[in-house]
């Protein structure tokens, strides 16, 4: 990825980040993202390259979709990104943000890659709305935690995987499609 894109996309998930860690603790998340920020660059574009070699049928294919860039960069985070984790009130924090990127980061490409405006009721709903979770019928958690706990675990056991992370995205927009069509 250009640093020009990774700047931008940098920059549209902070300001997601910010209503989950609060105004309060804005200052020290971007601090610790500038000090992480070029090291995360490099890892995504390490994470990237190796989801091409591996999972890409034909091996000049140049993109990933958007649902494996975002795998990519929720990794890129859990990997590199440096946080001072006594200055947060949440013990998922790193998680969350993983998660907020990877959204941030796939909403962006859905409306950057609209052609012919195909996708122009579903882009009007991600701006009035940003992407909507599922009710967990499983417990009391909400989505957002059960999926920062299970990211949490999968990456202490070093169980991350970029197909695994690429489907719940993809379930996810698709989850946000449904809505939007109501």
């Amino acid at each position: 990825m250009e640093e020009a894109n990774f700047n931008t996309l940098f920059d549209v998930f902070l300001e997601k980040v910010k209503e989950e860690v609060g105004i309060e603790f804005y200052t020290t998340l971007y601090r610790d993202f500038t000090k992480s920020k070029s090291k995360m660059l490099r890892n995504y574009s390490d994470v990237n390259f190796y989801a091409k070699a591996s999972y890409m049928k034909h091996k000049n294919d140049l993109l990933l979709d958007r649902h494996k860039c975002a795998a990519c960069f929720m990794i890129s985070v859990l990997n590199e990104l440096d946080l001072n984790i006594d200055d947060y009130n949440s013990n998922l924090i790193k998680e969350k943000i993983a998660i907020l990127a990877g959204l941030g980061i796939m909403h962006f490409m859905i409306v950057r890659n609209n052609h012919n405006y195909k996708d122009s009721g579903f882009i009007s709903f991600l701006k009035d709305s940003d992407f909507e979770f599922p009710e967990p019928i499983c417990d009391k958690n909400q989505y957002l935690k059960n999926w920062a706990l299970e990211l949490g675990h999968a990456y202490k056991e070093d169980r991350i995987f970029i197909l695994s992370l690429s489907n719940e995205l993809f379930l996810i927009e698709q989850y946000n499609r449904c809505l939007a069509k109501k």
